[in-house]
């Protein structure tokens, strides 16, 4: 019985301890939201095409959002667009920033970007992905 009673306990201090480093909440949230983050980039350059207008990606530090002109290409006025599935805001999750080397990155209608930051989502490590201005093509790294 006591050998019994020191192993419970043994588990106890080791759940307390020991599993929080094993399964971190922010991890799998950063993860979560970098996945999302380059497939709405992706999506905005497949639009741009599709839709033969510009289409941006504004990124900031608490999140990201997507426009494209209101009326026949205008860029004037803008306006928001959803991912397909997930309606805007898209926020990123608590813990977790991002930092892109310009705020807002336009897809032309050929698919080009007109600029070639790096994006980085940062939580409890780095994930980061590149946008080349030359072809639009968004590589993670």
């Amino acid at each position: 019985m006591t050998e019994l009673v020191i192993v419970i306990v043994i588990l106890g201090v080791l759940s307390v301890t020991a599993l929080p480093m094993w399964f971190n909440r922010t991890d799998f949230e950063q993860r979560g939201f970098f996945d999302e983050l380059i497939q709405a980039t992706r999506y905005a350059q497949k639009l741009a095409v599709a839709s033969n207008c510009d289409v941006r990606i504004n990124i900031a530090a608490g999140g990201f959002g997507l426009e494209q002109p209101t009326t026949q290409c205008n860029t004037a006025n803008w306006q928001a667009v959803a991912l397909p599935g997930s309606p805007p805001p898209y926020s990123a999750p608590s813990g977790v920033t991002v930092t892109a080397g310009t705020g807002t990155i336009t897809f032309f209608a050929s698919g080009l970007a007109s600029a070639s930051p790096l994006v980085t989502v940062t939580g409890t490590s780095d994930l980061s992905f590149n946008i080349y201005a030359a072809t639009g093509y968004v590589e993670r790294q």
